[in-house]
């Protein structure tokens, strides 16, 4: 690589040397860099040829090999050729190849598309070194398919690995036996992407073995409950085996194990006994019900015999029997009411034997007894009657009255009563009083006050009322000023409450929609949660407040959950309206950009905005104008070299056009468009065939009268209308004239020279010499015709001037002539040149003067009407000249400057920045963006005019500090959802309204 940039290096110092005469250096440098520019455009071909077959790869291996082809691109270019060129030609050494700019700039695109794949590829490498699995490398082969989806090879390497991978995927299957390995390849036949979905059979097989395999797990994991199964039935523990029990079940189930199988004869007995165990818990807690219930009759003194029965009946009817002490207690009451009934009728007996008594005066000691036992009966039953009224001491007394009956079964019976009677009551005010203490101590007004309906039904006597009585009461107090301080409370908890959601009512969509308020808005929930115990037991009104609040909470977290939908569609809009053709897709970021702004439609159809977003959409104008920013930044470095390279670019720029609607780019395109077929039109016919303007300027410069004419110039007699100047005869031959008295001569005076011939005889004292000279423009012609003969695109426009220079100083040439040729380079030259046709049209205004007849036989010196041609002809070049038309090297400026404006406007960047949006406050506007300007840049949007095109209409500009943009237009014609175009400025203006983007 050295020894080619030694070989640049010296041309350049050649090129800049004074003297440039031919050397065996140069000889030997033009051979060198002719075969340098073979060797660099063979290189590019290979690696073209590779490119246009999709093979990246092998394209970029090739280019990498030494020397690296786009170095050599890069030093055969890297100094202007169009001064080297001309001195090969001028000594007939080997030309070198003009360099195939668009395959090196192909594979230049190819370097900068194969960049994001390095670490895939090598990764893809490096897997296939290791012999990784199919898995991870067909992973990776997905992830390339992906990144670099125009290249058909990873799409069948896809295909070639998945079909290698379901293979072992179905042999691995039937293979494995770990149950999550096998759950994880059914995952990934399932969810993978596969390009050639897996066969049925193979998904099928994949579930019968996962079926088997968990069958099979679930009889091992039942071997093994088994053990604990034994362990918790050999210490009895009951509520272990019932939630082992529960999992037997279930992997009984999944392991479709029978009833028949030795596992499950082998659980049966443990868990009958557990069954058996249940059901005598439940028997146990039926009987302790039962007995309950039975004591619970003893104690309501209002409880019949019957009653009594019927409960110790249905005691023994849980099938144990009814406890020895309660069994007494209930057969001693039950003799107690049936004496108390036998004593009621023995009462009625007494006063009718009484009565008989009396009647009949009978005495004696049997009734005497008679009458004695009527009083100790009577006695118990008053007895009974003070123990029911719990007068203990009336009752002993009254008891204590029959001693001689201290024996009798009656007396002992009633005597127990009491004493039962008493430990009950003893009991009871124990109770009572505990209770009652608890009542003042009770957390809770709920506790209290189930403790006062305790006291209520323990109460028996007045006191026991009064008490009731006075806990109540403080219990009523103590209510009230919980009452109170619970509306304390809630007010204190709801007064910040509201306050907080009146706040976020007023807020606006922006501040509404921060973190901070969806997270006040989860704050307040929890604290409304809070709320709720307080405000249970508190008043109407606090309640009412509580609803109120949750009821505005609700319907702004509704409002909020909306809003933040919203935003996340326009957030998604936002995103994809900041498109840089330079670094991605236009089309696919723009089709993103109108699926969220539709899908904003039909989410939101009611919101404000969705009718904005309904309006037709510019997608495909601004498709068209990034589309031909990211090619015309491409297109500004350079102008093809090659046809076929600027025919391609001509095709692009049409079906750029074709495809979109007219938009501003649409000017840029067409002048540019103009441009190329301008420069094509040098080399090819409108049919596309050799030949052109160049061809049209040698056959100018080739006609018959512009090679082997020569003058003859004669006295002007004394009746020439310009004595003062020689007559000129033009002959197609060179004559030599020696001293005779007369010579005669033909001489033409048309343009063909077979038929416009005349005949002239002159004294030989009359000629201006004794012999004929070239004429003037046949030098001039010979040159020009050398120079077109192998004319470039690059050096058309020189060339065109040079000529146009070289016949507008050329004084000699006739000035009707040189007119006519000025005016047909002129013509010709602005075909093949559309900057230099501007730039060459003041010249060629007065090169079309309708007083001047191109058409007038300016080689006939008598033809009256060429002479007065010649003299408006030589008038109007004497204009151009004093007008400084004829000042080429002004006119070869103005020319590159068009140049320059053209490639500015290609090159100028434009990119998508965001969208406009009504101002949340005020009737402005705004831009939504993501987009960090970096120097000043003009913000536009899209405008529709008629007939399917596009205009842009200004914003104003936007500097890199603040985003403050100045509107320099009006916006009542704007309307939401349209994009917004950034372009680079040099300067900022500061008019008119102001909008801001967020």
């Amino acid at each position: 690589m050295s020894d080619f940039q030694v070989l640049i290096d010296d041309i350049q110092f050649y090129l800049a040397a004074e003297d440039q005469s031919r050397t065996e250096d140069l000889d030997r440098m033009a051979v060198a860099f002719a075969e340098l520019t073979k060797l660099t455009n063979q290189r590019l071909r290979q690696c073209d040829a590779l490119l246009q077959k999709g093979l990246r790869g092998e394209a970029l291996q090739l280019a990498e090999q030494d020397p690296k082809v786009l170095e050599l691109a890069q030093l055969v270019s890297s100094f202007d050729r169009s001064h080297w060129d001309e001195l090969v030609s001028l000594y007939s050494l080997p030309r070198p190849e003009p360099l195939l700019s668009a395959a090196a700039e192909n594979l230049g695109n190819a370097y900068w598309q194969q960049e994001p794949l390095t670490k895939l590829l090598s990764l893809h490498r490096l897997l296939a070194i290791g012999r990784a699995p199919l898995r991870d490398r067909l992973s990776v082969l997905r992830r390339l398919q992906t990144a670099d989806a125009a290249n058909a090879i990873w799409q069948q390497d896809v295909r070639d690995f998945e079909k290698a991978r379901l293979a072992e995927l179905d042999q691995e299957a039937k293979q494995v036996r770990d149950l999550p390995r096998l759950q994880e390849l059914l995952d990934e036949i399932q969810n993978e992407q596969w390009t050639t979905p897996p066969s049925p059979v193979v998904i099928r097989n994949l579930n019968a073995r996962l079926s088997q395999l968990q069958r099979s797990q679930a009889r091992t994991d039942l071997e093994q409950l088994k053990s604990e199964i034994d362990e918790a039935y050999s210490a009895q523990d009951q509520a272990s085996l019932r939630s082992l029990k529960k999992k037997w079940t279930a992997l009984a189930k999944t392991a479709a194990l029978p009833s028949d199988d030795a596992l499950s004869q082998y659980v049966a007995p443990v868990f009958a006994w557990l069954s058996a165990e249940e059901g005598r818990q439940a028997t146990e807690a039926n009987w302790t019900a039962a007995v309950t219930a039975l004591e619970e009759a003893l104690k309501d003194s209002q409880t019949s015999h019957e009653q009594l029965s019927q409960l110790s009946d249905a005691v023994t009817q849980t099938g144990r029997p009814v406890p020895p002490v309660l069994a007494s207690r209930t057969r001693l009451r039950i003799e107690q009411l049936q004496v108390n009934a036998v004593k009621s009728r023995r009462s009625m007996i007494g006063m009718a034997v009484a009565a008989i008594v009396m009647v009949l005066a009978i005495g004696g000691w049997f009734a005497w007894r008679q009458w004695q036992w009527s009083a100790f009966t009577a006695g118990v039953a008053q007895a009974d009657d003070q123990i029911a009224r719990l007068e203990f001491d009336s009752a002993r007394k009254r008891l204590q009255q029959f001693p001689g009956y201290a024996s009798t079964p009656l007396l002992i019976a009633a005597q127990q009563r009491l004493k039962d009677a008493e430990e009950k009551e003893e009991t009871r005010q124990a109770s009572f009083r505990t209770t009652s203490q608890q009542v003042a101590n009770a957390p809770t007004l709920a506790a209290a006050s189930a403790l006062i309906k305790n006291l209520e039904a323990l109460q028996k006597v007045p006191a026991d009322q009064r008490e009731v009585e006075r806990l109540t009461a403080l219990l009523k107090d103590r209510q009230q000023s919980e009452m109170t301080s619970r509306e304390r409370q809630a007010d204190a908890m709801l007064k910040p409450i509201e306050a907080s959601l009146n706040s976020l009512q007023a807020m606006d969509s922006i501040q509404f929609t921060s973190s901070g308020s969806v997270s006040s808005m989860d704050q307040l929930r929890v604290t409304l949660r809070e709320v709720d115990a307080v405000v249970a037991e508190a008043s109407d009104t606090m309640k009412n407040r509580r609803t109120t609040a949750m009821a505005q909470w609700t319907i702004l977290k509704k409002l909020q959950d909306g809003q933040l939908k919203r935003n996340e569609v326009l957030s998604v809009m936002t995103a994809n309206s900041l498109i840089d053709p330079a670094k991605v897709d236009p089309a696919a970021r723009l089709l993103a950009f109108e699926t969220a702004m539709q899908n904003y439609v039909k989410e939101f159809s009611d919101d404000p905005r969705t009718a904005d977003f309904r309006q037709p959409s510019e997608k495909l104008a601004a498709q068209g104008v990034l589309q031909f920013a990211r090619l015309g930044s491409s297109w500004a470095k350079d102008v093809p070299a090659l046809a076929t390279a600027m025919r391609r670019r001509v095709d692009e720029i049409t079906a750029l056009m074709k495809n979109t609607p007219r938009s501003p780019a649409h000017a840029i395109a067409t002048e540019y468009q103009s441009y190329l077929g301008a420069l094509l039109r040098q080399q090819f016919s409108v049919e596309g065939k050799d030949g052109g303007l160049r061809e049209d300027l040698l056959l100018v410069f080739n006609h018959e009268v512009m090679s082997g004419l020569h003058l003859l110039k004669v006295k002007s007699s004394a009746g020439d209308s310009e004595p003062n100047n020689s007559r000129v005869y033009y002959l197609g031959e060179a004559r030599q004239f020696t001293p005779t008295q007369v010579i005669s001569f033909n001489y033409i005076v048309k343009s063909s020279r077979s038929k416009t011939k005349k005949s002239q005889g002159i004294s030989h004292k009359d000629l201006v010499l004794n012999s004929t000279e070239e004429a003037p423009h046949v030098a001039v012609a010979k040159h020009v015709r050398s120079q077109f003969s192998n004319v470039t695109f690059r050096d058309w426009r020189s060339v065109c001037l040079q000529t146009l220079e070289e016949l507008s100083n050329k004084d000699a040439i006739d000035p009707l002539l040189r007119y006519i040729l000025l005016q047909q380079v002129v013509e010709v030259a602005g075909q093949g040149d559309s900057h230099l046709r501007v730039a060459l049209a003041p010249l060629s205004a007065i090169l079309s003067d309708n007083r001047i007849d191109i058409e007038a036989d300016w080689m006939d010196p008598d033809d009256k009407k060429a002479l007065t041609h010649r003299r408006n002809a030589l008038d109007a070049l004497n204009l151009a000249k004093d007008r400084g038309l004829l000042d080429f090297d002004q006119i070869a400026k103005a020319a590159a400057a068009a140049d320059r404006e053209l490639q500015a406007k290609l090159a100028r960047r434009v990119l998508c920045v965001g969208w406009l949006a009504r101002a949340s406050k005020g009737n402005g506007w705004e831009c939504r963006s993501q987009w960090q300007p970096d120097g000043p840049s003009e913000l536009l949007v899209l405008v529709p005019e008629a007939d399917n095109a596009f205009r842009w209409q200004s914003l104003g500009r936007v500097v890199p500090t603040g985003w403050e943009i100045t509107v320099a237009a009006d916006l009542s014609g704007l309307r939401e959802g349209k994009l917004v175009f950034a372009a680079a400025v040099d300067s900022s203006a500061n008019d008119g309204k102001t909008i801001t983007a967020p």
